[in-house]
């Protein structure tokens, strides 16, 4: 790990708590997108919900696993526009 590691971890942080939602599982979520296998095998050992979740979301419309969701991203598309 280098400072500037250090100092991104700070930063990713600070802007995580502004979020909606769980900070933690974003982040989580943000690192295993992120990671290389070796780190993503780790993660996959320690959080297998998570990454499930994951995988399961980035292959679904807007990453929406029900109708409520699906509802909830398509307001937030036209209001985004």
């Amino acid at each position: 790990m280098s400072i500037l590691d250090y100092e991104g971890s700070k930063k990713l942080s600070l802007e995580a708590h502004c979020l909606d939602g769980n900070a933690f599982l974003s982040l989580l979520m943000a690192t295993m997108r992120e990671a290389g296998s070796e780190e993503l095998t780790k993660l996959q050992e320690a959080f297998p919900n998570v990454l499930a979740e994951l995988r399961a979301r980035v292959n679904a419309p807007g990453g929406a696993l029900n109708a409520d969701e699906l509802r909830y991203v398509t307001r937030r598309a036209i209001i985004d526009e």
